[in-house]
């Protein structure tokens, strides 16, 4: 009982870390779409960015609605952990969903003005370098990842575990798409930057 307890309670810490995450970035967009004079979202440009936008969506829904169950103690076959975790195994992983939210939060504020949600063949007006970005070429994506794999293993349901490889391989062709993009627009200030700070970590 205490176990289950203990799971359900990640369940509902990770859901609502997850929630938070979204909304957040949600209203972000909106925001630097109104700043900008044009939409910050450049999904479905091509088959390739809808297939990437397609995956960020169900994986995304996967997870929210897995632990959203999980949470209301409905743990179906869909949603129940398919094995226990240690709780401080289960802390550890709560404390790496709750730094990738907030490198996150932190790395999209530090991209401002020129935050976009997708690849729509128009680059921002300047590549990002300052902040998180001298330390990592994408440190949203590895904070998303970090929130993905964290909330995977508080609870690791098959849903869960899914949702999480499925959103790292997005994240994964999103900033390949990315990458193209700012080598033609940005030229060899780019590829500068691309050999002085890494793509990841």
């Amino acid at each position: 009982m205490e176990a289950a307890m203990s799971s359900q309670v990640a369940a509902i810490t990770a859901l609502l870390l997850l929630l938070g995450v979204v909304v957040w970035l949600y209203v972000a967009t909106r925001q630097t779409s109104s700043r900008i004079g044009q939409s910050a979202y450049g999904f479905g440009g091509d088959l390739r960015q809808r297939f990437v936008q397609v995956l960020f969506r169900v994986s995304i829904a996967t997870a929210l609605a897995s632990l959203a169950l999980h949470s209301a103690n409905s743990a179906t076959v869909f949603a129940a952990p398919l094995f226990d975790i240690n709780p401080a195994v289960r802390n550890f992983a709560l404390a790496l969903a709750l730094g990738g939210a907030a490198l996150t939060l932190f790395g999209r504020s530090d991209m401002g003005r020129r935050w976009r949600v997708g690849v729509s063949g128009e680059a921002p007006d300047g590549l990002v370098t300052q902040g998180l970005f001298a330390y990592s070429r994408n440190p949203v994506f590895v904070g998303m990842i970090a929130v993905a794999a964290g909330s995977a293993l508080a609870v690791p349901s098959l849903p869960m575990i899914a949702a999480a490889a499925a959103f790292a391989i997005a994240c994964r062709l999103q900033v390949v798409d990315e990458e193209r993009l700012l080598a033609v627009v940005f030229g060899g200030e780019y590829d500068r930057y691309r050999v002085a700070v890494r793509r990841w970590l």
